[in-house]
């Protein structure tokens, strides 16, 4: 028997595919299934990574995705890939520090460094969709420089309070006066950034009593 070979372009779905053993005398067998052969060509839904910036050198990751019956959730980072993760509500997260790594080896965490974190929803047709962002994760465990508070004695129970600081981007600056706190940009607290110098106005509702004031910048 000669067979032929035939290109054949089939449309997503389920097809049936019908084999028949047919003898010399004219009996046939053919096999007992049906929609055997499925074409799925539609890609996964796009999953998510959370991009975050911390101090943990064995950071949590975490971020959406849907994933459908058949499909599973593979997420890559710093050498390592985690299989099958658990998607629960729609968020999966994965910590470094205690989760097992499925194949390679992660490596360590370091001060200053970006890392990209590829999260991948694949089907049981072969399909595939991973996540659109680069850089998700930044590690940062430099403190930032010190600030100081200016010295002072004085009879005014609201008295200008001030300091140096540097605040770089991302960077917050507070100051902390008679278990008050106060944040840049308040309306009480205000930071030259050219100066690196604050400036503390306390608010009539806060004025100071006759004594040793603790100022926490």
């Amino acid at each position: 028997m000669r067979l032929l070979k035939r290109d054949v372009t089939l449309a997503e779905g389920t097809y049936s595919v019908k084999a028949t053993v047919t003898d010399g005398a004219g009996n046939l067998t053919s096999d007992s299934t049906n929609s055997e052969l499925i074409i799925d060509t539609t890609p996964p839904a796009l999953p998510v990574v959370m991009s975050q910036t911390t101090n943990d050198p064995t950071p949590v990751i975490s971020g959406t995705a849907t994933v459908g019956s058949g499909e599973t959730l593979t997420v890559m980072v710093n050498g390592a890939t985690y299989s099958n993760v658990v998607v629960t509500g729609g968020v999966w997260s994965i910590d470094t520090g205690s989760a097992p790594v499925s194949s390679g080896l992660l490596g360590s965490f370091a001060d200053g460094q970006t890392y990209n974190v590829t999260a991948t929803v694949t089907d049981s047709a072969g399909n595939a969709t991973s996540d659109t962002t680069n850089s998700e994760l930044v590690i940062d465990t430099t403190a930032p420089a010190a600030p100081s508070v200016t010295s002072q004695t004085t009879n005014n129970p609201t008295p200008l309070i001030s300091g140096t600081a540097t605040v770089a981007s991302e960077e917050s600056l507070t100051v902390e006066l008679n278990s008050k706190t106060y944040t840049a940009g308040d309306g009480h607290l205000s930071y030259n950034d050219s100066a690196h110098t604050w400036t503390l106005t306390i608010p009539s509702v806060d004025v100071l009593v006759s004594r040793h004031a603790s100022i926490v910048g």
